[in-house]
């Protein structure tokens, strides 16, 4: 195999790898990791707040439309009036979903974030902690 041969098949095998795709590793005490976390979770905040004003705001039509329809039976309604109301209730069960999705997904991040920056080492020498500490404590007495 020739070099010209050679690095044609690496570039190949490069574009197969990587799929047009980049990702980002970051070692957990680095600041361009806590820079792209904060990023992220202000992203996701600004997108279940958005979800949440379309809740709000779906919320109100509907009420609106039972105040003017107030009295008259849903069966009697004007065909225009039900279907708009059909589709606000509708569209208003998928954000409420949406939303539920998005900020039990937010909560698992926050949840992982918070396990990845427990030191496991002291997960480990907890049950052991009273014991190290009576036993830091006898050496200092016989110090003295």
């Amino acid at each position: 195999m020739n070099l010209k041969t050679a690095a044609l098949t690496a570039i190949i095998a490069t574009s197969i790898v990587g799929c047009g795709r980049t990702e980002k590793t970051y070692d957990l005490r680095s600041p361009d990791y806590w820079l792209e976390t904060y990023r992220d979770f202000l992203q996701d905040k600004t997108a279940i707040e958005q979800v949440r004003s379309t809740i709000v705001s779906e919320q109100q039509a509907i009420e609106k439309y039972r105040t003017e329809m107030k009295g008259v039976p849903r069966i009697a309604w004007p065909r225009q009036i039900e279907e708009n109301m059909e589709f606000q209730e509708t569209a208003l069960r998928g954000h409420i979903s949406q939303y539920n999705m998005m900020v039990g997904s937010y909560n698992t991040k926050a949840s992982d974030i918070t396990k990845k920056t427990v030191d496991p080492d002291i997960k480990a020498k907890m049950p052991y902690a009273r014991e190290l500490e009576d036993l830091t404590k006898q050496q200092y007495q016989q110090l003295r």
